[in-house]
């Protein structure tokens, strides 16, 4: 079986990663995947090194970014979760047009924050491929998911992960629901933070920082497991035994 990790994030996604871009190269290498995608939060940052290190390893890698979608009132977007976007670069042209609309994520927003409107990226989507992580505690509407599958094609697909925790079925019976209701395909996703399980409490400690609390006062803010971890193919597939028809 063959697999590709398209949602892959490293310490440059706003203290929402607990890994260096290298590693998870590295990582990705040895696993024996297809290829690795970096999605950090708002921002490209982490795509030079990952690059380098894809040369140097000989590892193909796909250059994206994961874009936090605008909401009014719904505070800091530090704060998780927090809808979003994850687009992937096809080709020069679209990764011109990422680069715009990151830049417009940005203006108006104080460092570290960024927030961008969903037609905003439809606009932009020649070149892109986009995916969307359907999360139940920050869902995409209905209008949203309609714009996104006119404006992309079948260049888009809705994204689903199992981390052994209490959202997991909501996850997959929604994706179902949204795939079957806008004609998205699904793509499962190990939604990794860190490329290795050791780095569970740094990517806490991390969380920590991002929310202004402390280890002993996070409570259910930190993730129950260590789950959220780069996988081999194999994995995935156990994870995802019963969703033979995607």
């Amino acid at each position: 079986m063959r697999f590709a990790e398209l949602l892959g994030r490293s310490c440059f996604s706003f203290l929402d990663g607990a890994s260096h871009p290298e590693e998870l190269v590295a990582r990705a290498l040895d696993l024996e995947l297809e290829s690795i995608a970096l999605c950090d939060r708002d921002g490209l940052y982490g795509s030079v090194r990952m690059h380098t290190a894809a040369k140097e390893q000989g590892q193909r890698v796909i250059v994206g970014a994961e874009l936090t979608l605008a909401r009014q009132n719904a505070g800091p977007y530090h704060r998780h979760p927090y809808p979003a976007v994850c687009l992937l670069v096809r080709d020069q042209h679209g990764y011109r047009q990422l680069c715009q609309l990151l830049t417009e994520a940005h203006a108006d927003h104080d460092k570290g924050e960024a927030g961008i409107d969903v037609l905003s990226i439809a606009s932009r989507a020649e070149g892109l491929l986009a995916i969307l992580p359907h999360d139940p505690r920050c869902p995409l509407s209905t209008d949203e998911l309609q714009m996104m599958r006119e404006s992309f094609g079948e260049h888009a697909a809705i994204a689903t992960w199992r981390h052994l925790d209490v959202f997991d079925e909501a996850r997959l019976h929604t994706a179902r629901q949204l795939s079957k209701r806008h004609q998205l395909p699904i793509v499962a996703s190990a939604r990794p933070r860190y490329h290795q399980q050791q780095r569970k409490p740094l990517a806490d400690v991390m969380q920590c920082i991002r929310l202004g609390t402390t280890l002993a006062e996070a409570g259910l803010a930190l993730q129950p497991n260590a789950e959220a971890t780069l996988r081999a193919a194999s994995e995935m597939q156990k994870l995802f035994a019963r969703e033979r028809s995607w």
